[in-house]
């Protein structure tokens, strides 16, 4: 259901300069055997973890950055996922709200900036995030916990904006900054498969009130799988959109989540090129631009053929 890139299963290249990596970081490690395979093939159909999210694409209209886009080809095709006219028709239009939700590391700063500078909405400005808090998990949390910005919201007034990003770099993101999210570091990140192929265990702690803030996952794939995943069988309307959608289509992106909430953009859109958050990484547009649409294979720098046969799995 929710946009991912349509590319997610490539094959490693170069597949002996990966195996001889994976041999230098683990040789002192019982799974020097185990890192030395070869790299698995991608598989013939899209992994069960991306199943149930992936969509029919739905492209956005190629209208924005091109100052900085026009050297750059992503290797991401385009898609959004939405109920629109569903929101609209349940909710007035002086009670619209649209705010942002998503994973740790997956844009919502940026997407909130970007409707906040641009989306014209019949109430106040842009909210930071959905009630509920927007890294909480969505089956949970909507309801029964609110942010200390948010007491007394009605949930059912704010369009959620999804913000997906695709697995593997979300989980090199992961690495880098993990925010809530807490395992063992005794391997060289992002080595997410333990020896014999198990996933390396997650503990994330969500800010809450109540004993469910704290979650166990079987692995980095499995959160990303199980937070999406909850999602999927929602009962409410929701726009989904992948982050680098966002990142490369700053203008259509916004455009089109804030119109489905029912507000309007100016025609002299504002665009984001400064990093948006003084937390975590904190990199200006151009470079994180370069980053995901330059070489294709780095999504995969550093994985030993173990980490992608759990991410196929």
């Amino acid at each position: 259901m929710v946009g991912v890139p349509a590319r997610f299963h490539r094959a490693y290249k170069d597949d002996k300069r990966k195996d001889k990596q994976a041999e230098e970081e683990l040789s002192s490690s019982k799974e020097t055997q185990h890192s030395a395979e070869a790299a698995p093939p991608p598989p013939s159909t899209p992994s069960p973890i991306l199943q149930p999210l992936a969509p029919t694409p739905s492209p956005i209209p190629d209208t924005s950055y091109s100052t900085l886009t026009s050297d750059i080809v992503p290797f991401y095709s385009s898609g959004s996922v939405d109920s629109c006219s569903d929101f609209r028709s349940r909710v007035a239009p002086e009670d619209r709200r649209v705010a942002v939700a998503g994973m740790f590391n997956t844009g919502t700063n940026l997407m909130q900036h970007l409707l906040n500078l641009n989306c014209k909405m019949p109430t106040k400005k842009t909210p930071f995030q959905v009630p509920w808090g927007k890294h909480n998990p969505v089956s949970s949390f909507r309801g029964h916990h609110f942010a200390k910005s948010s007491v007394g919201e009605k949930p059912e007034n704010y369009l959620p904006v999804l913000l997906v990003k695709d697995p593997a770099t979300w989980i090199n993101s992961m690495c880098k900054h993990s925010y809530a999210a807490n395992w063992p570091r005794k391997y060289k990140c992002p080595h997410i498969a333990k020896e014999g192929g198990e996933g390396v265990e997650v503990t994330v702690v969500y800010k809450s009130e109540y004993d469910f803030g704290t979650v166990n996952y079987d692995s980095l794939v499995d959160l990303w799988s199980r937070w999406y995943g909850s999602w999927v069988s929602s009962d409410f309307p929701f726009i989904a959109l992948r982050f680098e959608d966002v990142l490369y289509k700053q203008e259509a992106a916004t455009k089109l989540a804030c119109e489905c909430a029912g507000g309007t953009v100016d025609e002299e859109f504002k665009y984001q090129d400064r990093a948006v958050k003084n937390h975590g990484g904190q990199e200006d547009a151009e470079k994180v631009m370069r980053k995901y649409g330059g070489d294709e294979s780095q999504r995969f720098a550093g994985w030993r053929p173990s980490d992608i046969l759990l991410l196929n799995q």
